[in-house]
């Protein structure tokens, strides 16, 4: 999911920007997904999460 901010940040050493890949994955192709947030088991957000065996068709 990509989010469109109201105004822009500022990049330093803890903010920088993320390269997108150019093309999709091909079909069934095994992918890491990850990043920060709150879990269904109300963690607090701050330890990195990712799924185990991520396949996307």
């Amino acid at each position: 999911m990509l989010i469109k901010l109201s105004k822009p940040v500022t990049l330093d050493e803890f903010v920088k920007p993320v390269d997108l890949p150019k093309s999709c994955a091909p079909p069934d192709s095994m992918c890491r997904v990850s990043g920060w947030g709150i879990t269904m088991n109300q963690s607090d957000g701050s330890q990195l999460v990712w799924p185990w065996d991520p396949h996307f068709p």
